[in-house]
């Protein structure tokens, strides 16, 4: 293996699968059908030879403007204006595609610039689906199809695109885009188009950052709620939304070779996919236009190899991103990513590289990097004689686990003698706060026997001063570091803590976060970030905003504080958000990650927590198995649960009685992301993780896959992420070593 190259030839490029995300059908149809076509319409063409119609068709490196580009596209409009066109050149498309191995294509289109002719834009549907259909039933290719809107057409032209994306979702349609000029035309123009495809749950990808600035892209990110974007050059101008783009795992649909042509840069060696791919964002090579552009997927690859020195192993990655990133159902899309995952090691094997080593990288097995070597024995045909068992789980071993718990609450943290603490300081006789007894004796056991709102109340009276608060964090980061947590998010809710007017809220989160960087200080395996939450039940829409400022302002300066939680008895209605809406439009403007409370009491609030309120992160959602329309947006777009065994979620499973006896269950097996947290800490994590472990049968794998999630949705920037990963990956490697553990059973593969 080691005289093998690290690139891979031309040949070897086409014999992999791969998924191809950015095609138009219009930039892709053959020089030859267009020919034909025109023929049989009656339309003139420049020239009616195949070498001096792909002379002009084709642009070729030597494309001096878009202006340019653009001409190609009168031509090959003007012959797919008839139903029978539109199907032929959807059908010959994926045919291409898939002769250049593309296992999975999204072809995209605007049917309005197909309609010049009379055609409606259902008939202009109608013929592409047909196509789409053919193609799957004869050719075994998997296809979708993106409806676009166009930038410089009026919103209401958009909005009907929008509808036509709706209509027909379940006819092959997979998401909707907005195409067309960017410079003088932002996508916010579009809201209702993109408010209808969103309450709607559909998938939305932009063509952002290619014709205009930075701005273009933030505009998608922030206006329209992108889960990809297509293009996007122009992002390295702005370093921080750059990482933003990484931080939140919006996909990139590359196209080095069109970015060039049409002069989005001015030279391929200017192209920042290199800069993408090692600043975490998830790459997908594309080609925009195959007959346009004149390029293949695999001449794609080739030139991204060729120009930007990625090797076998990237190139590998970089296909996975493109089934990972598709607009498909998860159980659909895990199946096509793991076939294509191994029909490519199995040929790389093959060849003489080394597949074991790709094989290993995380994104391919586990996040945790776990050991796999009877898996990928078995893959490559290899007989497997014994795979090991798997560990046993028991709370010795969870313990020793290395652990992320990202809603920790400071209010119900706190243990019972540091609150008698508080309230003697305070006022020396805790008779004034209704509790019996004055020893700390005493009033650990009256603490045993409080309901939490009690200990909430007591504990908020404690921590009113700078000592005191900084004392209370100090303790919860303390038991969170004994039960094995290396990264804690510690929600904190300011107003708690500033009631006796001894401290202000900004005085408050300054007080934490000094508190955290002492901790840090005497643990170098640890971290933490600080989430200041408000209490929907008790605070009004002023003093949230005066949170979200100050939220805002610590966020920019680079402190611990991570950033903002909607929590509290009561979930925020759709209603209920024009109450909140500029809060909402603020911390979204600066890219504060956000975390609401919905699904709880009314499946109904997650559209408007996800739409209105930008929520990274759901907390609760114990509701949401009552929608799979809603089960399926969020598995497909990875939108995080943060749950917990506490007492409400306990009493919504005896309400609501699902296979093996859990909700959790039918989430783990739709492919939800779930955050195991310990809330107000009834219970170690270490405990929270056993008992889900009981309650819903896991073995050793999926419990690690739980473990991962809580270091891979955390809101920290990728950087500071990939260092804690590593070091979790590290310290796990390490127990499972001194445990002898060197297989987790007959399970074959993550993705």
């Amino acid at each position: 293996a080691e005289n093998v190259p690290k690139t891979l030839p031309l040949d070897v490029l086409r014999q992999l699968q791969k998924a191809e995300l950015h095609c138009h059908l219009d930039g892709s149809i053959r020089v030859s059908t267009v020919i034909d076509l025109a023929k049989e319409q009656g339309v003139k063409v420049p020239d009616e030879t195949i070498e001096g119609l792909s002379k002009i068709v084709k642009v070729g490196p030597s494309c001096q403007s878009l202006e340019e580009y653009l001409l190609a596209f009168e031509i090959t409009l003007s012959v797919l204006q008839v139903r029978y066109a539109l199907t032929r050149a959807m059908f010959e498309v994926c045919e291409d595609a898939k002769k250049d191995g593309v296992s999975y294509i999204e072809v995209r289109f605007s049917p309005v610039l197909h309609t010049q002719k009379g055609l409606t834009v259902s008939q202009v549907m109608e013929a592409v689906c047909a196509g789409q259909f053919l193609a799957e039933r004869k050719l075994g290719i998997v296809v979708r199809v993106i409806v676009c809107g166009m930038r410089h057409m009026p919103p209401s032209v958009s909005l009907q695109m929008a509808e036509m994306a709706w209509r027909y979702k379940n006819e092959g349609v997979c998401g909707f885009d907005l195409a067309g000029p960017e410079a003088g035309f932002q996508a916010s123009k579009h809201k209702q188009a993109f408010s209808l495809i969103r309450s709607r749950c559909l998938n939305v990808t932009l063509h952002s950052g290619e014709g205009a600035g930075w701005e273009s892209v933030e505009d998608s990110i922030v206006t329209c709620g992108v889960h990809r974007i297509g293009h996007a050059v122009r992002l390295v101008e702005n370093r921080k939304l750059l990482e933003v783009v990484a931080n939140r795992r919006i996909a990139i649909e590359s196209c080095p070779t069109s970015n060039f042509q049409t002069k989005a840069i001015e030279s391929l060696d200017k192209h920042p996919i290199r800069t993408f791919f090692d600043n975490g964002i998830v790459v997908v090579p594309c080609c925009d236009n195959w007959t346009v552009s004149d390029v293949t997927l695999s001449g794609e690859y080739d030139v991204i190899q060729k120009n930007f020195n990625f090797d076998y192993i990237e190139l590998l990655r970089m296909m996975d991103n493109g089934f990972a990133a598709a607009f498909l159902l998860p159980s659909y899309r895990s199946q096509l990513r793991r076939d294509a995952l191994l029909h490519n090691l199995k040929l790389v094997s093959s060849l003489g590289y080394d597949a074991a080593k790709a094989a290993s990288h995380p994104q391919f097995y586990h996040l945790l990097g776990l050991p796999n070597s009877p898996s990928f024995d078995y893959f490559l045909g290899k007989k497997v004689a014994d795979w090991g068992k798997g560990p046993v789980l028991d709370l010795d071993l969870i313990s020793q686990l290395p652990k992320a718990d990202l809603h920790c609450t400071l209010v119900g943290s706190v243990r019972a003698d540091l609150v008698w603490k508080g309230l003697k300081e305070r006022v020396g006789k805790l008779s004034q706060f209704g509790v019996e007894g004055e020893t700390r004796e005493q009033f650990e056991g009256f603490w045993r026997g409080c309901v939490d709102s009690r200990r909430a109340t007591l504990t908020r009276e404690a921590l009113q001063s700078r000592e005191m608060l900084r004392e209370g964090v100090m303790q919860v980061l303390q038991t969170c570091f004994e039960d094995g947590v290396i990264y804690v998010e510690l929600a904190l809710r300011p107003f708690s803590h500033s009631s006796s007017g001894k401290m202000t809220p900004e005085e408050v989160i300054e007080v934490a976060l000094d508190a955290i960087t002492e901790f840090k200080k005497h643990h170098p395996q640890f971290w933490c970030g600080l989430l200041p939450h408000i209490s929907l039940a008790l605070d009004d829409p002023v003093a949230i905003n005066k949170i979200a400022t100050i939220t805002i302002e610590y966020f920019t300066k680079g402190t611990s504080l991570c950033g903002m939680g909607f929590y509290g008895h009561g979930e925020l209605r759709e209603d209920d958000y024009k109450f909140y809406l500029s809060i909402f439009k603020k911390l979204t403007k600066n890219h504060v990650p956000v975390s609401i409370q919905a699904g709880m009491s009314n499946e109904k609030n997650v559209i408007p927590a996800l739409q209105l309120g930008g929520a990274r992160r759901l907390s609760g959602g114990t509701r949401i198995h009552q929608v799979p329309r809603l089960m399926t947006h969020l598995a497909t777009h990875s939108i995080p649960l943060e749950i917990g065994l506490t007492d409400i979620f306990e009493e919504h499973e005896k309400q609501s009685w699902i296979q093996n006896g859990s909700s959790l269950r039918l989430f783990l097996d739709f492919q939800i992301p779930l955050i195991v947290c310990s809330f107000r800490r009834k219970r170690s994590l270490s405990e929270e993780f056993l008992e889900m472990v009981k309650a819903c049968s896991l073995d050793a794998f999926e419990t690690f896959t739980l473990i991962a999630n809580g270091f891979y949705f955390n809101f920290q920037p990728y950087e500071v992420r990939k260092e804690i990963f590593d070091c979790a990956r590290k310290m796990l490697a390490k127990v499972l070593k001194d445990r002898g553990i060197t297989s987790l059973g007959k399970r074959v593969w993550c993705v």
